[in-house]
């Protein structure tokens, strides 16, 4: 996978991934270093650039994953980091393919906060074989290379996030405006910063109870712990917009079937479960990992400064 990123000064943020917690890959950027996520088998495995991006400048970023387990992560064409992933996908993510951010559960755990990419992004292309390095190093001068990718998004078209290969796909890309690119257009992402970011509204305020604080979170809740300054959770992904689901099952539409049949799975636990930790004053996320099962219906415990 690679793109053409040019940062806001905050520099952080999903630039592109795809998949969640069973498996997936992501390209990201955490304090302006490139890091490259692989997950597996429910193991993400992350490896990261050394230096910084200059923030408002152009740079080239690529990820590969090779047969042999090997990822390489490039900037500007120049090999910056390698690891070994714990294994190969071996089947197509089920979660969307996102730009700018990962809307639905999380690919790595190393992202940073917030996961939303603030500045610009260009020319973001996945392939389904491994690039040679100097196949990277020719995209990274934005030449033309034999590889053909499975999904290119230019952000050239009428549609954000339309993907310009011969397979038609769409991405996920949305609050972004379309300006002059690196390579014909690009999209913006607006710079988000977890102070005084907008909280999605809540859709059980009907109830009469107070709350002390309202906020979705990414998983069905199974088992629950409270301590006096954290509250731990554990469950299911929460893989769909029930509001939107809704939406579409009123205008009978036929593809919901395909996306409701994927949380069902994932209520029997085909994608493990979601452990979040949040703190109490405000529910403001502190970690979030997975875990290889479902955990039984109130099956958590804490003791000695464990859970």
């Amino acid at each position: 996978m690679e793109a053409w990123v040019k940062p806001d000064k905050g520099g952080n943020g999903v630039v592109v991934a795809h998949g969640g917690p069973a498996e997936g890959y992501a390209l990201f950027l955490k304090n302006r270093q490139p890091w490259f996520s692989v997950r597996s088998g429910a193991k993400a495995v992350n490896i990261h650039a050394k230096t910084r991006l200059v923030s408002d400048a152009w740079t080239h970023v690529a990820g590969v994953l090779s047969p042999d387990k090997g990822m390489k992560l490039y900037v500007n064409g120049e090999l910056v980091s390698t690891g070994t992933s714990h294994g190969l996908l071996t089947k197509n993510p089920i979660q969307t393919l996102d730009i700018g951010s990962d809307l639905i559960t999380y690919v790595s755990d190393a992202y940073p906060e917030p996961v939303s990419y603030g500045g610009l992004i260009d020319s973001v292309r996945v392939y389904h074989s491994p690039l040679r390095e100097d196949d990277v190093k020719t995209r990274s001068l934005s030449g033309a290379i034999d590889a053909v990718p499975v999904m290119e998004c230019t952000f050239d078209g009428k549609k954000v996030g339309q993907d310009s290969s011969p397979n038609g796909m769409l991405a996920s890309a949305s609050g972004t405006t379309i300006v002059p690119g690196k390579v014909g257009s690009a999209a913006r992402f607006p710079s988000t910063t977890t102070k005084g970011a907008k909280k999605k509204p809540n859709r059980a305020t009907g109830s009469g109870v107070k709350h002390h604080w309202t906020r979705d979170l990414p998983l069905f809740v199974r088992a629950m712990l409270l301590t006096d300054t954290h509250l731990y959770m554990a469950g299911p992904p929460d893989l769909i917009d029930e509001e939107e689901t809704f939406a579409r099952l009123a205008k009978r539409d036929e593809t919901v079937e395909k996306d409701l049949a994927v949380q069902d799975a994932a209520l029997d636990g085909g994608q493990g479960a979601v452990f979040y930790v949040a703190g109490i004053e405000d529910g403001a996320k502190i970690s979030q990992t997975t875990l290889p099962s479902l955990p039984a219906w109130d099956g958590m415990a804490a003791a000695y400064g464990k859970i």
